[in-house]
């Protein structure tokens, strides 16, 4: 585990989460519009809508000799 929070974790995995259009909205594709939203949901419907939004996730090198964890390495790459 990373010892973060997941308030934390929904940060830094959605800084700035891309807005569903509101056809897709209507579909019921994508109903999570803010971190609440998708906090509320059970775990397995983050998941999945993590899994679905995003293609990879990039972790940059820390460095030689750091050993925190920085979460500003770690960038989503979104679909």
């Amino acid at each position: 585990m990373l010892g973060i929070g997941p308030a934390k974790a929904a940060a830094v995995l959605f800084p700035n989460p891309p807005l569903a259009s509101k056809k897709r909205r209507q579909a019921g594709t994508l109903s999570v519009d803010t971190v609440e939203d998708f906090l509320a949901l059970p775990l397995e419907r983050q998941r999945a809508l993590i899994l679905r939004s995003l293609s990879a996730v990039l972790i940059h090198p820390a460095g030689r000799g750091r050993r925190k964890f920085d979460p500003s390495l770690i960038e989503p790459v979104w679909r």
